[in-house]
């Protein structure tokens, strides 16, 4: 795959989790959209280890004007439990139906279109690495490492609102 991609994460290490596949694939410019500066500064390991830039939430609106075609990543707002997460993620349907290339991941593997990843070693090593100090999140449950899964909710779609996005 080689798209300009944005992983929008709420939190430093849900780029990981969420969208490991992604980042380990995409050769082409990838961007991670933050909440606030400490998650930019936490997830310092994983941009070097990624190649990805570290940019704020907040600074969207550059990034489109630039005038690129990106593929976004957003929290699944359906199907997350953390209020921030539900939040962003509502950011992405606005997107999506502005017509604007849209996936959502999950972090809390809740969602209908997971698939077992084949590297989840790999994974599991790279959240170790990256983030260390979280660790007790993934240590036991290995559903943070092992699943992965996109959905794209096209708004034209009533009848059956999500499909899967395979990259």
């Amino acid at each position: 795959m080689k798209e300009n991609v944005v992983i929008v994460a709420p939190h430093a290490d849900d780029e990981i989790i969420g969208c490991f596949t992604v980042l380990k694939e995409n050769k082409g410019e990838t961007l991670v959209l933050f909440n606030d500066e400490r998650a930019i500064s936490e997830a310092l390991v994983s941009s070097r280890k990624f190649g990805f830039k570290r940019v704020l939430l907040k600074d969207w609106k550059k990034l489109i004007d630039k005038g690129k075609q990106w593929v976004f990543f957003f929290p699944n707002p359906y199907t997350e439990y953390h209020p921030l997460h539900k939040q962003i993620g509502e950011y992405g349907l606005f997107f999506s139906r502005t017509g604007l290339n849209v996936n959502f991941y999950s972090t809390n593997m809740n969602t209908d279109n997971l698939i077992e990843i084949p590297d989840s070693e790999e994974k599991k090593k790279a959240l170790n690495e990256c983030y260390p100090n979280k660790s007790d999140l993934w240590k036991f449950d290995w559903r943070y490492f092992l699943f992965e899964g996109y959905t794209n909710y096209n708004p034209l779609n009533i009848v059956n609102p999500t499909k899967f996005i395979q990259l």
